[in-house]
């Protein structure tokens, strides 16, 4: 029997593998699917006031992402119960406030420990609020000239509705993703590359576990790599791949398909070195688990903690399923390194391999020197 047909025949055996070949598209598609629903949170917004400046402040923020309330306590309601992921309230009193120039905890702001991104609203609140501020704050700087306030607002209003006193040098960059459609291709991506790291990580700890020390000791180490490893990587590999680019396909990423080629042969590289280097196991499964849980946190999948910390930043780059997001600009370094990896994974197992054997054959050596000094 060829060594492939061996392989991929020893692979249809196991349900396990087959099942989990068919989750991982299964998972695929199905985040292709909700990526397009996922938005952020909506934050409320609830105006006490009912000024003039109130209402231009309402709708700005109604415009990033705030949506009014019929009250304060129902809108407090609604952030409890997680609909809302936070909201403000404008005071009654906010444009007197804002003569005195005596802002300072007038704005009641409500939020959740559990918040997503109470920051991103609670800075579009400051800008609204400090757009309306600044006649005021200026306004002061005027109080003993012949200038009336009047003139100063109205200069004011002039420079908003002509722009404000600066403006943007607008670089637009083409692309052929919607908003909507980013979003869903970030989820796709997130799916795929840990989900298909766990999958490619279990073939490799499969074919060199415990039965491969058995068809070397039987076989030979050399037979036994170009017989069951060898034949095993590629078969694996290849069914690991065929099942992403379904997804890919049944998500409309085709783009994505090159580089997630790259990243599946770079991961099975990685996989047979960590299965050569670690004895048990067990201690993969280990490994992967904690690849995964910090893969999801660190991941730009929806939205990119890293940006928090210049640490986490360098750290994700050790986790094998931020690679899927660095692949698409470079593919030929990613396929120089997958090509190393599979390399260094061949010889990391016939270095550990072939030392072991040295080690056992020492020892019966050893165990027969006694034996001959007795005679």
């Amino acid at each position: 029997m060829s060594p492939l047909v061996f392989a991929l025949k020893r692979v249809i055996q196991r349900p396990l593998f087959v099942m989990m070949l068919v989750a991982y598209v299964f998972a695929v598609s199905l985040a292709g699917t909700v990526g397009g629903e996922v938005a952020l949170p909506a934050a409320g917004v609830f105006d006490a006031s009912g000024s003039e400046e109130s209402q231009r402040i309402v709708s700005y923020l109604i415009g990033n992402g705030f949506v009014p309330c019929e009250s304060s306590e129902d809108m407090i309601e609604l952030v409890r119960s997680g609909k809302l992921d936070c909201g403000v309230i404008l005071p009654e009193n906010l444009v007197s406030r804002m003569a005195k120039n005596d802002l300072d905890g007038c704005v009641p702001w409500i939020v959740l420990p559990t918040s997503f991104v109470p920051d991103l609203y609670r800075n579009h609140v400051a800008v609204a609020l400090f757009r309306e501020y600044t006649p005021y704050i200026t306004a002061t700087l005027f109080e003993d000239t012949v200038v009336p306030q009047e003139d100063v607002f109205l200069e004011y209003e002039k420079m908003f509705e002509s722009g404000y006193v600066f403006s943007f040098d607008d670089t637009v960059i083409d692309s052929t993703l919607a908003a909507g459609e980013l979003q869903q291709r970030s989820l796709v991506m997130g799916v795929s590359a840990i989900l298909l790291c766990v999958v490619v990580f279990a073939f490799c700890a499969d074919i060199v576990g415990a039965s491969f020390q058995e068809t070397v000791n039987r076989i030979g180490l050399s037979k036994a790599i170009a017989m069951t490893v060898i034949p095993g990587l590629l078969v694996r590999t290849a069914l690991a791949a065929c099942a992403g680019c379904i997804g890919l396909c049944l998500t409309k990423a085709q783009e994505l398909i090159v580089p997630l080629l790259i990243y599946t042969v770079l991961l099975a590289g990685i996989g047979t070195m960590l299965s050569g280097l670690l004895r048990n196991v067990r201690l993969i499964y280990t490994l992967l688990s904690v690849l995964v849980i910090g893969s999801i946190a660190l991941c730009p999948i929806y939205t990119d903690v890293a940006l928090t910390s210049p640490a986490l930043a360098v750290i994700r780059y050790i986790f094998p399923p931020y690679w899927l997001w660095l692949l698409p600009g470079h593919r030929f370094l990613g396929a120089i390194a997958a090509l190393a990896a599979q390399l260094g994974g061949l010889l990391v197992l016939v270095i550990r391999y072939s030392t072991a054997g040295k080690y056992c054959l020492h020892l019966r050596n050893k165990s027969r020197q006694p034996c001959g000094c007795a005679k």
